[in-house]
């Protein structure tokens, strides 16, 4: 177990199709938790056992181009209190499943205290040139392609 009560555990929430074998588009949410992820994932397993079965994040927008969240499944998050945005035509994708996934899991084991973290790590490669004219550009990119 974690001695040091103030260290954040960090890990992602991907949003779609994390593997990669269909359609493989993905949105990946980084999170932290105030336990590490082995923890985590048990509250998000008991939190499948005591929250109705309509709002397990697993079981709504899980089909191919299934993309809204139907009128009892967001009544039903409302009620139970989950963070829904008011605008679900404009306002629902990958960040706002995430808020849910997160939610979800505190219900399991509220002391996981997962939140979005909205400060994801930097990547190697950037945009344009740094102050020296320097650029670090693709890697790997035809590996990935098809």
């Amino acid at each position: 177990m974690d001695t040091n009560p103030t260290q954040r555990h960090a890990f992602r929430i991907p949003v779609g199709d994390w593997s990669g074998d269909g359609h493989g588009k993905c949105d990946y949410i980084d999170a932290t938790a105030a336990k590490p992820i082995g923890d985590v994932r048990e509250a998000y397993f008991a939190a499948k056992a005591k929250v109705p079965a309509l709002i397990h994040p697993e079981s709504f927008c899980e089909a191919y181009e299934d993309s809204s969240v139907p009128d009892d499944v967001a009544a039903a998050l409302r009620a139970a209190g989950a963070p829904l945005p008011e605008d679900l035509e404009d306002g629902f994708g990958g960040d706002a499943m995430a808020a849910i996934v997160a939610w979800f899991i505190n219900q399991g084991d509220p002391a996981c205290d997962v939140r979005l973290d909205g400060n994801p790590p930097p990547m190697l490669p950037f945009y344009g040139c740094d102050e020296q004219n320097r650029h670090i550009g693709f890697i790997g990119y035809g590996l990935l392609g098809g």
